[in-house]
């Protein structure tokens, strides 16, 4: 009997959080997006070429990059972090 006196409070706050929980609003609107395709909606000539350290991983033709440290691995700042130098092109516009 003082078993069920304690799960009563806990099964009737389970309902109350199921009831209340999150549900959909009658005028809500549906998300129109759609996930891109990675062949033909991403632009490759714009992000590459990709490079870790000194090594080419990537690259489109014979574009130009930007000179990277020789080590793929650095350590900067004050209080020394280490981390790896990788390097490509980020668009940050799509005009």
């Amino acid at each position: 009997m003082n078993a069920h006196r304690r799960f009563v409070p806990f099964l009737l706050a389970a309902v109350l959080a199921v009831a209340a929980g999150p549900g959909r609003a009658a005028g809500a609107a549906t998300c129109t997006g759609k996930f891109p395709n990675p062949i033909t909606d991403i632009c490759w000539s714009c992000i590459l070429p990709i490079s870790i350290g000194g090594a080419r991983i990537a690259n489109f033709g014979d574009q130009e990059d930007t000179d990277n440290p020789s080590s793929p691995v650095c350590s900067c700042g004050v209080n020394p972090v280490i981390g790896l130098s990788i390097s490509f092109w980020d668009p940050a516009r799509h005009v």
